[in-house]
């Protein structure tokens, strides 16, 4: 996919899709739990979304996005001084300096970037970088599994059908793996909890 305006608009049109159906940004039962200081990582951040809607009732956070290309980065001018943008690949393992700093590790729909072979070794980074007693959140969605309804009785869904059955037979091989092992591949990273798995419906 091209990393240009027209991107950036989708990726937040469908970052703000998703958040409205599982409603939330950090999930329930972490919020109360975060320090009131605390130190936020959002990997493969793309525009940086999920940090500016943090900061916006959040200013106490420090809140550090990195992804593979700074290409979707908003100008520093034009996010808040709370939000440190870097570059950084999932795949590879982190700095030392970021090891065990987080409170909390945030990512989210990172399927049609990883192959199959990536997964084990992009939980475990991102899992490295929370701090004993901190958590990791990951979304990802089923979308081979996305149905299409009708929000209305005179609604049809037949081009969004289109559209998806498009969208799923391009990236069928990825969409495959991912959303399936992050339980495994957190427990084997050494994280403990409990999962939570949210079913939505609607999105890219």
């Amino acid at each position: 996919m091209a990393r240009d305006e027209d991107e950036a608009r989708r990726l937040d049109e469908q970052f703000d899709l998703l958040t409205e159906n599982i409603g939330y940004l950090i999930h329930p039962t972490l919020s109360p739990h975060l320090p009131a200081n605390a130190r936020i990582a959002d990997l493969a951040t793309g525009t940086a979304l999920f940090l500016q809607r943090l900061a916006t009732t959040n200013p106490a956070y420090t809140l550090d996005g990195s992804d593979i290309s700074p290409a979707l980065f908003p100008p520093a001018s034009h996010l808040p001084q709370n939000i440190t943008l870097t570059t950084l690949d999932i795949r590879l393992p982190p700095p030392a300096h970021l090891i065990q700093k987080f409170d909390l590790v945030h990512v989210r729909q990172l399927s049609a970037g990883l192959e199959a072979t990536d997964w084990p070794a992009a939980i475990a980074h991102a899992a490295a970088l929370v701090r004993p007693g901190g958590a990791l959140q990951w979304e990802e969605c089923d979308f081979l599994s996305v149905r299409h309804l009708r929000g209305g009785v005179e609604n049809s869904v037949k081009s969004a059908g289109r559209m998806g059955s498009v969208f799923k037979d391009a990236l069928r091989e990825r969409f495959a793996h991912g959303w399936n092992c992050l339980e495994r591949g957190m427990r084997e990273a050494g994280l403990r909890g409990r999962s939570s798995y949210e079913k939505w419906v609607g999105g890219y």
